[in-house]
């Protein structure tokens, strides 16, 4: 875990993120995954926004969502968690309604 971010990158995020700093095998094997995720998903005919389609992927660690109309604390950008970690378990959580009032994650699937 490295530095962080947000997306979009400005003052009026939506998520606020620690970054993941991996080796080149490390993301190139996430990225494989991800793009392989995506043409199932449009196999199955799920729609994936172009703009999502064309985003780069960024791993990441999504740390908060700021209420709409709140501003990032400048301070988050200076943040640093310099922490080596290893993952016990992996939940994939679908984004239903995130955002908005009331949006919820449920977990779809876990991995130990």
């Amino acid at each position: 875990v490295g530095g962080t971010g947000a997306f979009p990158a400005s003052r009026q995020a939506r998520a606020l993120w620690a970054g993941f700093e991996l080796a080149e095998r490390e993301r190139a094997a996430l990225e494989d995954l991800v793009a392989r995720g995506r043409r199932l998903a449009l196999a199955a005919g799920i729609e994936i926004p172009r703009a999502d389609l064309e985003r780069p992927f960024t791993p990441h660690l999504t740390l908060a969502r700021p209420r709409p109309g709140e501003r990032v604390p400048p301070a988050f950008a200076d943040l640093r968690f310099d922490l080596d970690w290893r993952a016990e378990e992996v939940s994939l959580f679908e984004s239903a309604g995130a955002g908005s009032p009331g949006g919820r994650y449920p977990v779809r699937a876990r991995c130990a």
